[in-house]
């Protein structure tokens, strides 16, 4: 079991473990195949067999009687436990194993959407900037009357400038979405807004070259404080996805977050 992350080494607290048979953890583990496609078999047997594992512990001492029919794990993925699958049960000192012949583990639920905030960039265009050209800003959205931080970057004067975000995903598809708030503030530093103010972006997936999603044909809308699907991206291997936010020429650019939703 993955100690680290469940930290079922802890005698002050009390776990349910799951230990799937041979068969059993195969047939779960080769469910996952897809999920984590790399370059190599050995890596994704590595990969299925640990996220296989680490949604067998619960919180919580449940003795084969006490078993209801569905539990919750850590992460929050749903076990459906048939009691007659349960070959043997062992008490420990810090809570009770079920070995099991099968188990109901709800796959979508291991896949959660993905949500990577404008600022939190890993990297920019390498360039000289002022001080005030890159801001990461505070803002009140009116519809849900809380508060929220943006990337905002105004007179760049770079065509081309982009934010660089990086992500761990598995190999899925993703619906695209984003939050981008033209607030019609001409310079990060000022006090009024002006009756226009344009921000042209795009999101490209996988390389700064990367055509997926095109420049809108306009400013981005005005006030926009909800998600506008960009559309989907399939990621065909498990490991780093590479997302920059690249200016239309010098136009501003500006970022809430990037959501990414399992299509499954």
């Amino acid at each position: 079991f993955p100690v680290t992350i469940c930290g079922i080494s802890q005698e002050d607290k009390r776990y349910t473990y799951f230990v799937l048979e041979n068969t059993a953890f195969t047939n779960e583990r080769v469910k996952l195949n897809d999920y984590f496609k790399t370059g190599g078999a050995d890596t994704t047997a590595n990969l299925t067999a640990y996220n296989t594992t680490k949604d067998l512990v619960v919180e919580g001492d449940y003795s084969l009687d006490q078993l209801p029919a569905t539990l919750k794990s850590k992460f929050g993925v749903t076990l459906t436990i048939d009691k007659s699958a349960i070959t043997q049960s062992l008490k420990l000192s810090n809570g009770t194993v079920h070995i099991v012949k099968s188990i109901g583990v709800n796959i979508a639920e291991k896949f959660q959407p993905i949500i990577v905030q404008g600022e939190n960039y890993s990297a920019r265009m390498p360039v000289s900037l002022g001080s005030s050209v890159i801001a990461v800003r505070n803002r009140l959205n009116p519809l849900t009357n809380t508060t929220f931080n943006d990337i905002s970057v105004i007179g760049h004067g770079n065509s081309g400038f982009w934010l660089n975000y990086k992500v761990t995903t598995p190999s899925i598809k993703y619906k695209v979405y984003w939050v981008v708030v033209n607030d019609l503030y001409a310079t990060n530093t000022a006090t009024g807004e002006t009756s226009t103010f344009a921000i042209n972006q795009k999101l490209a997936m996988g390389s700064l070259t990367s055509a997926t999603f095109a420049y809108p044909a306009a400013a981005l809308p005005v006030k926009n404080y909800t998600e506008q699907l960009l559309g989907e991206y399939t990621v065909n291997n498990y490991g780093t996805l590479n997302m920059f936010l690249v200016a239309n020429g010098t136009a501003a650019i500006s970022l809430d977050y990037i959501k990414l939703v399992p299509v499954l």
